[in-house]
């Protein structure tokens, strides 16, 4: 997993360490399998996925309104803001692209905001007062929908939302041995026919599971351990356990596929 950061003023990356502190004019990337979180002002978070890229331009409070800006530059990858502390009116948080900008203006407010190689910026409002720009143009995306801006146009509003196809998975482990999976893990698989949603983990149900799921996370990633319920096996037979995951697209769209686990005897 692999975090780096630019330090304003320098040419040079160096490895991001947890807790550390960013400045303005900092960059931050990450790489084709990480992320990181940058939280600031009490709470407020920003969510990098993987292969993204973005720079601090400004953190800003008003003397005279007591509101704050904060100002980040995305040149590429998918960035998660979750706003919960802005509470001054005239407090702003404002993404800039190559090819737009993208404000929440109030809270809680919840925005994806990807950003391709060819500079085309895509925008899902999940939560709250959400606005994209460009050309002179201003765009309200209302929650639950999704704006476009490509390079040289103005902001539009995609079509309304198709849900996502939540495909079944399998995995395998022995009778004694917790199998911890990775991020994308039960996401690998699974389709949404709107190019632009970020699909993500909501509810797992384990009513019928034999063993135990005793780690879940938004991004896939699961450890199940077969707790002690499969010691009867002998080496050479298995047998298999599940569990449900619900999956959604952010935008209203949801679905629910299963998790198969093959347990095999070792002894």
């Amino acid at each position: 997993m692999v975090i780096s950061v630019m330090e304003a003023g320098t040419d040079s990356w160096t490895e991001g360490q947890v807790g550390m502190s960013l400045e303005v004019g900092d960059t931050v990337k990450t790489g084709n399998n990480s992320n990181a979180e940058i939280t600031f002002f009490d709470g407020n978070t920003m969510e990098l996925e993987a292969d993204t890229e973005i720079e601090i331009t400004s953190l800003d409070v008003s003397t005279d309104t007591g509101g704050t800006t904060v100002t980040i530059t995305q040149t590429i990858g998918t960035v998660i803001s979750r706003l919960t502390q802005l509470l001054d009116p005239a407090s702003s948080y404002e993404t800039v692209t190559p090819s737009g900008v993208t404000s929440m203006r109030a809270r809680p407010a919840t925005t994806v905001v990807g950003v391709t190689g060819n500079g085309t910026t895509w925008i899902v409002n999940q939560e709250g007062d959400v606005w994209t720009g460009a050309h002179g143009v201003e765009l309200l995306i209302p929650k639950g929908r999704r704006g476009l801006i490509i390079p040289g146009l103005p902001p539009e509003l995609m079509p309304p939302n198709l849900p996502p196809l939540a495909q079944d998975d399998a995995f395998v482990t022995a009778e004694f041995h917790p199998v911890t999976v990775t991020r994308p893990g039960v996401l690998f698989n699974d389709f949404d026919p709107d190019v632009y949603d970020l699909l993500t983990v909501i509810a797992v149900n384990t009513s019928g599971t034999l063993g135990a799921v005793i780690a879940w996370g938004p991004r896939g990633a699961f450890t199940y351990d077969p707790n002690g319920q499969f010691d009867y096996l002998e080496a050479g037979n298995s047998t298999t356990d599940s569990f449900t995951y619900t999956v959604s697209d952010a935008c209203g769209g949801n679905d629910t596929a299963t998790v198969t686990i093959t347990i095999n005897g070792i002894d």
